[in-house]
């Protein structure tokens, strides 16, 4: 994983086309951009974990354990950067069938507004894990490295 995600990674950065907000945060996370929303950007370390940073103090960043989120941010990674496809989500025999999206991957309310940028609540893997912890956030100051697991 650290191999794949590091290559991505310094590819992502010495891209002209990079929003440069998201380099500059990309770059003092030491980690990928996976999924951008409203609040946050998610970015895949090396190390596999996913971190997200709201887009107003880019110098803090959470240390998502929920695993819905995580699969969220990981598999639309890959569908950003096909050389992460290795790192897509498994489903388990645990895993359940999205409730809101009866499976298909796509928020059908957005479906049918044909709003393409709106995720469904599976982030479109169209199953959810067994376990969710509520979406619960482990604050980590970047400050302190040790803190990050790094």
């Amino acid at each position: 994983m650290r191999g794949i995600v590091e290559r991505a990674l310094r590819a992502f950065l010495e891209t002209r086309d990079a929003d440069e907000k998201l380099r500059e945060i990309a770059k003092r996370h030491g980690a990928l951009p996976v999924l951008n929303d409203m609040s946050a950007a998610y970015l895949l370390r090396p190390t596999g974990d996913v971190i997200s940073v709201d887009w107003d103090t880019t110098d803090r960043f959470d240390l998502e354990v929920d695993p819905r989120i995580r699969n969220t941010a990981i598999y639309q990674g890959t569908r950003k950067y096909p050389e992460l496809e290795p790192l897509t989500p498994t489903r388990t025999d645990k895993s359940k069938v999205c409730p809101h999206c009866d499976g298909a991957g796509k928020d059908p309310d957005a479906a049918k507004l044909g709003l393409e940028n709106v995720l469904c609540y599976c982030g479109g893997l169209g199953w959810i894990p067994e376990t969710d912890h509520g979406g619960i956030h482990e604050n980590v100051d970047c400050a302190d490295p040790e803190s990050a697991g790094t």
